[in-house]
């Protein structure tokens, strides 16, 4: 090898080594720093590109998970007035059975009739004022009553339908669902008049009172359609994690609560059996809807723990893309450091050779 001045090859060498040991190093201090293996494009531009989707995948997983939880909220609010509407129906029961007593005196039955048309109302209230973030669950129900929410037919039937998006509403593995439940067909059959506001016919010891009509509802229980939980999923990308079919659908069937005759006052011995039989079958819807709203709710927390598992899946992808691996950057840091430090000597040791030409020109 020929002794030159202008050129120092054994220097270029050491300084481009060096700089690429001054690189690695700045990159492992900056993934140890940050947490990251990815902190820009450069680093990884197809994992950067994969690892945003699954974010924004696990975003909406999040966010679907809110929306059935607010589906459960619903279910638990239409339940609750529902309950209410049990226990009144219960105490009018008891009332009815006492008045069928042929020892009740007039004012006894006239005290029980009082009390048993409190309740009726009290029933029809409490359907019409049960409402979810100011939207009206039982609507169209009482006299000349009007849907709140929904969509209003000419006979006055009032809908209520509402939607909860449970899927990430990603392409990658068709998680775009939707969970609706509707609140249908609470309508008015038009009122009749209370036992109490008539004549005395066939009654016992009741006199003559002012006309008195009452509100009445045709209640028709919850329809909640649960279409396709997880539609056919195609493979994800980047786990490789395949999502079955499955179609989970339930439709819960409208049920007329006929509450015309129930709420009829038992003034007389007759028209207290009457009452029985009719708050019996009442009873009997309303506990039906109540179960199949609770049943809702299991449904929704049946969605929220599958959602669950879908986003802790994703983000363990997502992680081992983005994620630094403390135990190999801490070797890559000592690595780096160790060639930088004996780089440097080389490169100082690289300058110095030059001089070695000083001897050929002493003599």
């Amino acid at each position: 090898m020929a002794s030159v001045i202008n050129t120092n090859i054994a220097s270029l060498n050491t300084q481009r080594n060096l700089n690429t040991s001054q690189s690695s190093l700045n990159t492992s201090i900056q993934r140890l720093s940050s947490g990251l293996r990815v902190n820009s494009a450069k680093d990884d531009a197809a994992g950067l590109a994969i690892a945003d989707r699954m974010n924004a995948q696990v975003k909406g997983l999040a966010v679907a998970q809110r929306n059935a939880n607010d589906g459960i909220s619903l279910a638990q609010t239409a339940e609750g007035a529902l309950s209410t509407v049990t226990d009144n129906l219960q105490r009018m029961r008891e009332l009815a059975v006492q008045a069928s007593n042929g020892t009740n005196s007039a004012q006894d039955r006239k005290t029980l009739n009082d009390e048993y048309k409190q309740l009726s109302d009290e029933v029809f209230r409490v359907l019409n004022g049960t409402q979810f973030n100011g939207q009206n669950l039982f609507t169209g129900v009482g006299s000349g009553a009007s849907a709140g929410v929904g969509s209003t037919s000419a006979s006055g039937k009032a809908s209520l339908s509402l939607s909860f998006q449970v899927g990430a509403n990603v392409t990658d593995n068709k998680l775009n669902d939707q969970i609706t439940i509707s609140l249908s067909d609470l309508s008015n059959d038009g009122s009749i008049a209370d036992v109490i506001g008539t004549s005395a016919k066939g009654l016992i010891g009741l006199g003559d009172t002012s006309g008195v009509s009452t509100k009445q509802a045709a209640y028709t229980s919850a329809k909640a359609k649960l279409d396709n939980l997880f539609a056919t999923g195609s493979t994800l990308s980047a786990s490789a994690l395949a999502s079955s079919a499955v179609t989970l659908q339930k439709s819960i069937d409208s049920a007329k609560l006929d509450l015309d005759k129930a709420v009829a006052a038992p003034s007389a011995q007759s028209d207290a059996q009457k009452a029985i039989k009719n708050l019996d079958k009442a009873i009997s819807l309303v506990s039906s809807k109540r179960a199949e709203f609770g049943a809702v709710q299991n449904r929704f927390s049946a969605v929220i723990a599958n959602l669950q598992v879908s986003s802790e899946n994703i983000t363990s992808s997502r992680s081992r893309i983005m994620d630094a691996d403390y135990a190999a950057e801490t070797a890559n840091l000592t690595r780096g450091q160790i060639l930088q430090q004996a780089g440097t000597a080389m490169l100082s040791k690289a300058n110095a050779s030059p001089q070695s030409v000083l001897s050929l020109l002493q003599g």
